[in-house]
């Protein structure tokens, strides 16, 4: 449409299935680099891709036109496809259920992007559970703690 503009930015969050660890240091940047090049082929700008052994952050920006539902949804199941297709994971992957959708504004990009590339030193101190709530909280969205990404089972 003539004359409209825009500057969309997202901060998503999600993770693997039960949150088992298996996202390993030798295939974490690749996985990485993977999701910003999914993010791109959708049409999206990806500004950084990080995580931990269990989950990841994005950081990028999208059209108005483009649904984040359905970017998480093919972000989610085209990664997964790589992983096991390039056999990363001792078993079958897959990402767990729902994630994090957060806007940024252009003035918190700088901010959010120090946040996502520092998860490594992040999580030494704070588990991933913790560090969502306090998301959610900081956010203002309302949650209940049963809808939370399942804990690891037993």
């Amino acid at each position: 449409m003539p004359n409209s503009y825009h500057k969309c930015l997202a901060h998503l969050v999600f993770a693997v299935k039960n949150r088992y660890a298996i996202i390993q240091p030798h295939f974490a940047p690749y996985l990485h680099s993977y999701i910003g090049g999914i993010i791109d082929g959708l049409g999206g700008h990806p500004i950084i891709v990080n995580g931990v052994h269990d989950h990841v952050h994005l950081l990028f920006g999208f059209k108005p036109s483009m649904s984040l539902s359905d970017m998480a949804r093919d972000i989610k199941s085209n990664s997964t496809n790589w992983i096991n297709d390039n056999r990363y994971t001792p078993c079958h992957f897959q990402w767990q259920e729902g994630c994090g959708y957060f806007t940024v504004s252009k003035s918190q990009v700088d901010k959010v992007e120090k946040y996502i590339s520092e998860q490594a030193i992040h999580h030494q101190q704070k588990a991933f559970l913790e560090e969502y709530r306090r998301l959610l909280e900081l956010h203002e969205i309302e949650f209940e703690d049963e809808y939370i990404f399942t804990e690891i089972e037993g």
